[in-house]
């Protein structure tokens, strides 16, 4: 059987707040000595990466059917290639005026997002349902701006320097952005209400960004709207958005059917934020809401959610098939749970140990989490090996991912040097 490991990147990601993003990939990518991942981009792919530079530039690699690798032309890649510049203002490359790099990346099905030290967002790809934001259904092999939309700037989303855009994610066929005043952007399709715009549930695509209303959130109009409690990071699975506010509390929109929102309703699709209930949370009534234990990260899987909280352990919440919950079961549930140890070396779960606690998270079909110590987590979904254990089994409780081609002793990130 062939050997299943992971190549791993981590970066502090401008925003907000600092960011730890890791994505794991399934099998190790030629990407040659110039590209020193500062970060790769977390979404809803299957077919692509995109992989952001520490200078700035950014490559692609995978499918390029859609022209999702943004080098002006269809074909495949399967080594990176780099993202010309498209609509970008510098000499040919996104991202090649040192005084306007790109700061963040994100990858959908068949598109891509970037973001702009300036708060432009960029897009290129396949451009069904608006997703690419131009205003246009017209896919581009090159990247296009986002048009302001709903978004108080002046032609691009993110042109106001009073109120940037600070953080994009990108899911199936929709993207959010998240602006300086903690108000949330959307656009693409709307057909599971991910897109947050619209309390009767229409369900129209939108190719411009529209506003996401509060929904359950404590604002006035629209979801971090409040200056006292903003919104401070989003992420968008397939069909489904969430938004992580100051205070801790966690809000999610879209599709419900397989337990998403974690509001305690099983099936029911929602078109405006809900709160995420605490479940085995210790907190009063909302997940997040304990302030001596806030939750501090959030991604979006799949069909699926985690989060993490300050005291380093994780929550899961939605579908379960696969293990993605990492709660020793293949059982959905509609509140969230606590992630097992498994192979963590901790009391019950993940992350309870406080000399060694889970510091980053992402999702996809598979979870994967961060330990203090470098090492590195992961349950779920594992038919093409993407748990990096030397198997392809799926695993509902954390395992220890391996070494692989890291000159550790036995598991990836245990070399402390």
């Amino acid at each position: 059987m062939t050997k299943q490991y992971p190549l791993v990147f981590k970066s502090t990601i401008s925003g907000p707040q600092q960011w730890l993003a890791i994505l794991v990939l399934a099998a190790t990518v030629p990407m040659g000595p110039s590209l020193k991942a500062q970060s790769l981009g977390q979404g809803a792919s299957t077919f692509h990466t995109v992989g952001l530079q520490a200078n700035g530039l950014v490559y692609a690699w995978g499918h390029g059917n859609n022209g999702q690798l943004g080098n002006d032309d269809n074909d495949n890649s399967s080594t990176p290639v780099k993202v010309v510049k498209g609509e970008y203002s510098g000499t040919t490359y996104l991202g090649d005026d040192t005084d306007n790099k790109i700061t963040e990346v994100a990858v959908a099905y068949y598109h891509s997002i970037a973001l702009a030290s300036d708060g432009i967002v960029y897009a290129w790809g396949y451009n069904g349902n608006g997703r690419l934001g131009n205003n246009s259904t017209s896919s581009s092999d090159t990247p296009v701006k986002v048009k302001d939309g709903d978004y108080s700037g002046t032609d691009y989303l993110g042109d106001n320097s009073s109120n940037k855009i600070i953080s994009v994610a990108a899911g199936r066929n929709h993207s959010v952005a998240l602006a300086a005043d903690g108000t949330v952007y959307t656009w693409g399709s709307s057909d599971y209400g991910q897109l947050g715009k619209n309390s009767t549930g229409t369900s129209s695509d939108e190719s411009t960004p529209v506003k996401v209303l509060k929904g359950a959130y404590s604002g006035t109009t629209y979801l971090g709207d409040d200056s006292d409690n903003k919104i401070i990071a989003i992420s968008a699975g397939y069909y489904h958005s969430l938004a992580l506010a100051t205070d801790g509390t966690v809000f999610a929109w879209g599709r419900g059917d397989n337990s998403q929102m974690g509001n305690d309703n099983s099936s029911q699709n929602n078109p405006i934020p809900v709160k995420v209930v605490d479940g085995a949370y210790s907190g009063t009534t909302y997940l997040g809401d304990n302030s001596s234990n806030k939750i501090t990260a959030i991604s979006a899987g799949t069909y699926h959610s985690i989060a993490l909280a300050t005291d380093g352990t994780v929550y899961a919440w939605g579908y379960g098939g696969w293990g993605s919950l990492g709660y020793s079961s293949t059982v959905t549930y509609d509140t969230p749970v606590k992630v097992l140890d498994g192979a963590y070396s901790g009391t019950t779960y993940l992350g309870d140990d406080s000399d060694n606690k889970i510091t980053a998270i992402s999702a996809g079909p598979h979870s994967v989490a961060l330990a203090a110590d470098g090492t590195v987590y992961a349950w779920g979904l594992n038919n093409e090996g993407q748990l990096g254990d030397n198997s392809t089994t799926d695993r509902s409780t954390p395992v220890k991912v391996l070494e692989g081609a890291y000159s550790g002793t036995t598991y990836l990130g245990d070399n402390s040097s």
